[in-house]
């Protein structure tokens, strides 16, 4: 066990070194979008959501009406002084803005362009929530809901969950041989060639331009990685941690965070490493006759 936990510790930190090479490299090669990072938000407005946030649940639990009280006393709070923080900050950038090095023209370039921000969202407590990490949290709290296990007698069968339970430890407590192939250089390469380069990128913001500039030295450094990953039967978990960005669903009520729908963003590495385990997979059960001849759908030629 042991062994194995320095095996997964020395695959994500080989992840994690091509991650952060990637993108030192874009920032050195690419003129910078911005100046100065985005800034958070002041670190007293943090503390009250979070105490806020801690008296939303104490709410939610007990139901005591002084939690109640105390929570939106501080949601004013944070509403008004995030309110104030940001008229601040824009005024300071008005003030910043200088025609001779055409900072002012962007400015209005931008300004004059369409933008429909999402409106202020009604969570469960009915209260609205204006803070764009207010509306994160409504936002958050709807998916949670929406994908919670489904606890009906009907679905949650003691006695089929048991057989499904028991059949998943047989199958990963019996010994495997992987007799995958192995991944080669031209085939990470022609998967590359594929990548639309205008797809957004994951949480490692390293996205499908970049890969399709690597050098040859790169490829063969992704190749490497991704067949000591197959040999040790590892998935980064950073490549299956997303970004999910609310898109409004049409002619709907935009104030409710129900009419909006998810869409994920992954890492672009994670896909080039699934497009690889795929055609393993498929070429494993074609081999073994594992997909059963009444199965058309997601089969290649049928």
């Amino acid at each position: 066990m042991k062994r194995l936990k320095n095996l997964y510790g020395l695959s994500a930190c080989k992840v994690g070194c091509l991650s952060k090479i990637l993108k030192e490299t874009l920032a050195e090669a690419s003129t910078q979008k911005f100046k100065d990072p985005p800034e958070k938000l002041p670190i007293g407005i943090r503390d009250k959501i979070h105490l806020r946030n801690y008296f939303r649940r104490q709410w939610q639990r007990t139901r005591d009406p002084e939690f109640r009280r105390e929570f939106y006393r501080i949601k004013d709070e944070i509403a008004e002084e995030t309110k104030q923080h940001l008229l601040q900050k824009r005024a300071e950038q008005i003030a910043s803005l200088i025609p001779d090095s055409r900072s002012l023209w962007r400015r209005s370039k931008l300004l004059r362009k369409p933008y429909s921000p999402i409106p202020p969202l009604r969570g469960e407590t009915g209260y609205p929530a204006l803070a764009p990490i207010e509306k994160a949290e409504v936002l958050a709290d709807s998916l949670r809901k929406q994908f919670e296990p489904n606890t009906d007698p009907i679905f949650d069968n003691p006695i089929v969950s048991g057989k499904v339970h028991e059949a998943v430890e047989s199958f990963a407590n019996s010994p495997h041989i992987n007799n995958l192939s192995s991944v080669t250089a031209s085939e990470v390469f022609d998967f590359i060639k594929t990548l639309k380069p205008n797809k957004s990128p994951g949480l490692d913001q390293i996205s499908n331009r970049m890969l399709k500039n690597l050098p040859l030295k790169f490829i063969l450094y992704i190749t490497f990685l991704m067949n000591v990953l197959m040999q040790n039967c590892y998935f980064p978990k950073c490549w299956k941690t997303a970004v999910v960005v609310p898109i409004p669903k049409p002619n709907s009520d935009l104030s409710l965070p129900q009419n909006y729908r998810p869409i994920s963003l992954l890492s672009c590495l994670s896909k080039v490493f699934e497009s690889v385990l795929l055609r393993r997979l498929n070429q494993f059960l074609d081999d073994n006759n594992i997909i059963i001849s009444e199965q058309f759908g997601f089969r290649k030629k049928l």
